[in-house]
C-alpha cells in the first residue's frame, strides 16, 4: 500500500526507465531473428546512445510525463527544439512497445 501513495508520474517515470532496458532487450531478439532488419540495428543504436546527459533525459522525461510540450521542455532543459521532439518520439514508441508486451 505504501506505493500506492506515490504520484502516477512518479510510477511512470520509473516504468521509461526500465522501458529503455527492456527496449534493447527487445530490439536485440528482432536482430537475431531477422540479421536484415535495418530498423531494429537504428532502434537498438539510438537505445545505447544518446548524446543528452542522464539528467536531462530524467527531466525530459518528468516534462513528457506532466503533459509538457516538447517546445516548452526543450527551453526549459536547455537543448534544441528537434533533440527534445526526437526524445518524445521515442519515448512514445517506447510506451508503445510496453504496452504491446503488456497485451501478449
Amino acid at each position: 500500500e505504501g506505493d500506492s501513495n506515490k504520484p502516477k508520474a512518479f510510477h511512470f517515470i520509473l516504468l521509461m526507465k526500465k522501458a529503455y532496458k527492456d527496449a534493447i532487450v527487445e530490439y536485440k531478439k528482432t536482430i537475431q531473428k531477422d540479421t536484415n532488419n535495418g530498423q531494429g540495428y537504428f532502434s537498438l543504436s539510438t537505445a545505447y546512445k544518446s548524446r543528452l546527459s542522464k539528467a536531462k533525459q530524467d527531466r525530459l522525461m518528468e516534462h513528457f510525463v506532466a503533459g509538457t510540450t516538447a517546445r516548452c521542455a526543450a527551453g526549459l532543459v536547455g537543448i534544441n527544439f528537434k533533440t527534445a521532439a526526437y526524445y518524445y518520439h521515442r519515448l512514445r514508441m517506447l510506451i508503445c512497445l510496453a504496452t504491446e508486451n503488456e497485451t501478449a
